[in-house]
């Protein structure tokens, strides 16, 4: 489950490219929105159960300059119905051998009791507590992750960056290594040599490492 494209599909290209031999890899995409289609190898998630729960509960406010802000209404009550739909009405959640939550977090926590023993891969592209407004809100989403799902042995979690890794190590604690995306999903990116002064990198990396460094790897 998540609804950015683009850290969703890490984990599962990366499967795909490098553990080929162990894995026979079949997914099954929630909440992805209708642009994740133009990712190569990623479907949509336009009618499912789990996508309208995420539709039910997730909103907007307005904020300065034409910006926005996307939360989630009742975030307790979220989890709990997620958890049902994942547990009831979700065939494909049901068979899988594992899950994967990335945006926003605290689905993770309706996975992890839905599952039921079920490994668990996290990757998150901001914070975990994005679309968590209230401060309890964020707090007992909180001591989930550090009591429960981090201290799972079944659990893998990871971000894309550093400055994410810091500020949950300084909000929770709880220590998560930075994996710098690498975007597999861009698979028809290919070198032409028609274009020899250009370079291609992910666009998510640049405020957040060192582009000299990047450009030199």
């Amino acid at each position: 489950f998540g609804t950015h494209c683009a850290a969703l599909a890490e984990p599962v290209f990366a499967i795909s490219a490098f553990l080929r031999e162990e894995f026979d890899l079949r997914v099954a995409w929630r909440g992805t929105q209708e642009y994740c289609k133009f990712l190569d190898g990623v479907n949509s998630d336009k009618d499912s159960a789990v996508r309208r729960t995420y539709e039910a509960f997730a909103s907007t406010s307005e904020g300065n300059l034409h910006s926005h802000r996307d939360y989630l209404k009742t975030p307790d009550l979220f989890v709990e119905t997620l958890r049902d739909v994942l547990q009831f009405d979700d065939a494909d959640f049901a068979q899988a051998d594992l899950a994967l939550c990335s945006e926003p977090a605290i689905a993770c926590m309706a996975m992890h009791t839905a599952g039921r023993g079920k490994p668990l891969i996290g990757y998150f592209g901001v914070h975990v507590s994005f679309m968590l407004r209230g401060d309890e809100e964020q707090l007992s989403w909180y001591r989930y992750l550090r009591d429960e799902l981090a201290t799972d042995s079944r659990s893998t979690l990871a971000t894309v960056a550093p400055y994410i890794s810091l500020q949950l190590f300084y909000h929770v604690p709880v220590e998560i290594p930075a994996l710098r995306p690498l975007s597999l999903y861009t698979r028809p990116a290919r070198y032409s040599q028609t274009r020899p002064l250009d370079v291609l990198i992910n666009k998510r990396p640049n405020p957040y490492w060192n582009l000299a460094g990047l450009l030199k790897a």
